[in-house]
């Protein structure tokens, strides 16, 4: 059997079963799909390598998978990775400008540096 109809069948054999198991990674069906679409493509622009594969299906599942988490960690917010204010904070996650009742607390007192030049606090 040549590369291309080993991809072929396996497409056939394990298309539901990667997406269904990408997508409880992902929680998005057309992102699982595209995901499992793209593992098969990778399996098709190496054919021969994809014949010699002992278990197609763990390899597909794998690559899928890797590949979500990829697209997961390059297309997350910014602001998940970036460290909010220390110190007391506000439903917002910055330390409040003043206290109820008690004057405007003076510029630096209990703001992070980086969270004030970043734009993530008020300053």
């Amino acid at each position: 059997m040549d590369g291309t109809a080993a991809v072929h069948d396996a497409y056939q054999a394990y298309y539901r079963r990667l997406v269904g198991a990408v997508y409880t990674l992902t929680r998005d069906l057309a992102e699982a799909q595209d995901v499992v679409h793209e593992a098969f493509a990778r399996a098709l622009a190496h054919p021969a390598r994809f014949v010699e594969v002992r278990d197609p299906q763990a390899w597909l599942l794998t690559v899928a998978m890797n590949m979500a988490r990829n697209r997961y960690r390059r297309h997350r917010s910014p602001s998940a990775a970036t460290p909010s204010c220390s110190e007391t904070t506000t439903r917002s996650g910055c330390p409040p400008t003043a206290a109820p009742g008690r004057p405007p607390l003076p510029r630096g007192s209990g703001r992070s540096a980086l969270a004030t030049e970043t734009g993530l606090c008020p300053r």
